[in-house]
């Protein structure tokens, strides 16, 4: 699995971005084509999960637009153009940086925010 999921700890930040949109469980996204989820059978289940992954990745890209999905695609893929993965490697953690954190900060700060209401009840 290390060949697939060549950074875990981003591999399970595009999880955790890919439930957050959703707002499910990606157990709860997984569909058959996806591959068995076999409780007893740990690295099946774990390929199974990472179809799921993989594939929503894609279909993120009508819903979510491309800032989001493209941040979540290199979480899942690890996908930076370069050999290196590990958060160790300063170059990487650079990479990571400016495809994942920065146009995930740009695609929050474009959301309209509410009005909040003001002291004297009326919004502002």
């Amino acid at each position: 699995m290390s060949r697939i999921i060549r950074n875990e700890s981003l591999y399970n930040l595009g999880v955790v971005l890919i439930e957050l949109w959703y707002g499910k469980q990606l157990s709860q996204l997984h569909h058959p084509e996806d591959g068995p989820i076999d409780s007893s059978d740990a690295r099946t289940s774990l390929m199974s999960c990472w179809n799921t992954a993989d594939r929503l990745v894609d279909e993120l890209y009508s819903e979510a637009g491309g800032i989001y999905s493209d941040a979540v695609r290199r979480c899942i893929r690890c996908d930076f153009g370069r050999h290196g993965s590990t958060l160790e490697d300063l170059s990487f953690l650079k990479a990571v940086y400016e495809g994942v954190v920065e146009p995930l900060q740009r695609n929050y700060d474009y959301i309209p925010r509410a009005s909040s209401p003001g002291s004297d009840g009326h919004l502002v």
